[in-house]
């Protein structure tokens, strides 16, 4: 399935942009469409900008200026695997779709253990400070994890939810209740999750 989609996103791509009678700009020749065939949301992102949907990047821009005329000039295929292409990316599960684990190897631990990081993430998370790499992803997923029941989440990123929210619920009371405020405001997450809190003993 990936490397038909591989395939079929290609014959568009080289299609608008390399044919030799049009001269299409070669400006963004060197997008790696590996990396975004790879990842739904870069996939989606593309997808949503042709289908008006979203926003553009400026080689997403190009490409949607540009189609109308490749799909009018260029043979049936060219149609065939564009559609293909957008009936793909939009009929994916939202469930396939996950969040990166290039994070996964980080010592929860070792920042449990220690006031000044719990504080640089609290702070990142509460928009009050800067973030590091790590922190700017987990505040950018967080919102969407909670809404969807952590859906996208692996195991391991389940199992360190659950060692974090301990950890701040039993230790670091008065930083939870403030990121309870920030997001979770109207405590309709903790109504939602009250079986699974009450399963794991925490006392909110």
């Amino acid at each position: 399935m990936k490397t038909t989609v591989v395939l079929l996103f290609l014959t568009v791509v080289v299609t608008v942009y390399a044919r030799p009678e049009e001269k299409y700009t070669t400006k963004y020749d060197n997008v790696d469409l590996d990396e975004i065939i790879k990842s739904d949301r870069l996939l989606k992102n593309y997808v949503n900008c042709l289908l008006e949907k979203g926003k553009c990047t400026p080689d997403g821009s190009e490409l949607k200026r540009v189609l109308p005329d490749a799909l009018h000039s260029e043979c049936t295929i060219v149609i065939v695997a564009f559609a293909a292409v957008i009936g793909l990316a939009l009929a994916r599960p939202e469930s396939e779709e996950k969040y990166t684990t290039k994070y996964d190897d980080i010592d929860l631990d070792e920042i449990l253990k220690s006031k000044r990081l719990i504080m640089n993430y609290f702070n990142c998370l509460m928009e009050k400070g800067p973030c590091t790499a790590d922190g700017e992803e987990l505040r950018k997923v967080l919102p969407d994890a909670l809404h969807n029941g952590c859906q996208k989440c692996s195991e391991k990123h389940k199992n360190g939810a659950r060692k974090i929210v301990r950890h701040l619920i039993d230790n670091e009371r008065e930083l939870w209740d403030q990121l309870e405020a920030k997001y979770d405001e109207n405590k309709e997450y903790r109504k939602k999750y009250q079986a699974e809190i009450e399963k794991e003993g925490l006392k909110l």
